[in-house]
């Protein structure tokens, strides 16, 4: 009954909005993460920092900074980006979808004896999609999830394009926001 009444109670009192206009927000997430290197999945855990400012009521501006490693392929991969999120901030439940651009580099920390694994890195520039789903649990906190789907475009330096990756994240966010 009481499940019943808290839904009702939900749907029926109006939400507050809170818009994100000129409002600065910093975060985190910690989550987990898979990439798809030439057709070998590795699985892995790492966090996400970062930092959105509202352009406008609905437009909000974002970089971010990442690190993700990878054991079972002795991969750590550190990104950074920066974009647009379209923000639908009307009641507390804040849908946010987007596109953003950046660097992911992938570091091979453990080589392989046969060579088919060399220690180094490689940087490939990336898009992102980002989307989340936040809750306003005050009008400076903000807990949530965040998902990103990232295309990196892998160079070779002889041959130019090589084959596309990928690198999907999933993870717990919190953000703090200065005061409208």
């Amino acid at each position: 009954m009481r499940l019943l009444l808290l839904a009702v109670a939900l749907v029926v009192v109006p939400a507050r909005a809170f818009a994100t206009e000129r409002q600065m927000f910093i975060g985190g997430t910690l989550g987990y993460s898979y990439i798809d290197e030439h057709y070998q999945w590795f699985s892995g855990l790492g966090a996400t920092g970062e930092f959105r400012y509202g352009l406008n009521d609905a437009i909000d501006l974002e970089v971010d900074a990442s690190a993700y490693g990878y054991p079972t392929g002795h991969q750590l991969v550190p990104a950074t980006s920066a974009g647009l999120i379209y923000v639908l901030d009307t009641m507390h439940i804040i849908p946010q979808v987007g596109a953003t651009i950046g660097v992911n580099d992938i570091w091979t920390v453990t080589c392989s004896q046969k060579g088919d694994r060399p220690c180094g890195h490689e940087a490939h520039p990336s898009l992102s999609i980002p989307a989340a789903i936040d809750l306003r649990v005050t009008s400076h906190l903000s807990l949530g999830a965040h998902f990103r789907y990232t295309f990196l475009v892998p160079l070779h330096r002889k041959s130019g394009w090589g084959p596309l990756l990928s690198q999907i994240t999933i993870g717990a966010a919190i953000e703090f926001s200065t005061p409208q």
